[in-house]
């Protein structure tokens, strides 16, 4: 009996057939891999985790204490000026007076509107805070606002430790 040749298109299905096939492998590897790693991965996370948030949770209570202490003894640690220079980093004081703006804006935009200043309202009926807060304190009183003094303390790490 003659062994019948293949058409074209048995070839073609032929080919088809063997990447349905690689297909299959790789998905199966792909799934395999995903398990292993998710295994893997949580047994990463039991270990580190623990010491991650230790090592957090240390770093925020020095950050803490740190700030503390600026506050403390701002007057003694800046009396030179605004950044004190430190063998491991920097501390930065910089005191700022930011517009104190109400809860409900809608009081400032009234008067705002009613005073002419258009263009320090946005058009959805809210307050353009930038522009407010380039304002003098004149200019703030007219529409009920004031200034609030914050105080901010800062740190800044050298790259490298000595």
């Amino acid at each position: 009996m003659k062994k019948k040749e293949p058409t074209p298109a048995d070839k073609l299905r032929q080919i088809a057939d063997d990447l349905l096939c690689a297909i299959a492998e790789n998905e199966d590897n792909v799934k395999y891999m995903m398990e292993a790693y998710g295994v893997e991965k949580k047994r990463l996370d039991e270990y580190y985790a623990p010491k991650i948030a230790t090592f957090e949770a240390d770093r925020d209570d020095a950050v803490k204490h740190l700030v503390s202490l600026m506050k403390k003894g701002k007057t003694e640690i800046f009396r030179d000026g605004d950044l004190v220079y430190l063998k491991n980093g920097s501390l930065i004081y910089s005191l700022s007076h930011p517009v104190a703006f109400p809860r409900s804006h809608d009081p400032v935009i009234a008067a705002l509107e009613r005073l002419g200043f258009k263009d320090e309202v946005k058009v959805k009926k809210s307050l353009d805070k930038d522009a407010i807060e380039k304002w003098t304190d004149e200019q703030l009183a007219l529409v009920g606002l004031t200034r609030k003094e914050v105080e901010e303390f800062k740190y800044d790490l050298k790259k490298e430790q000595s």
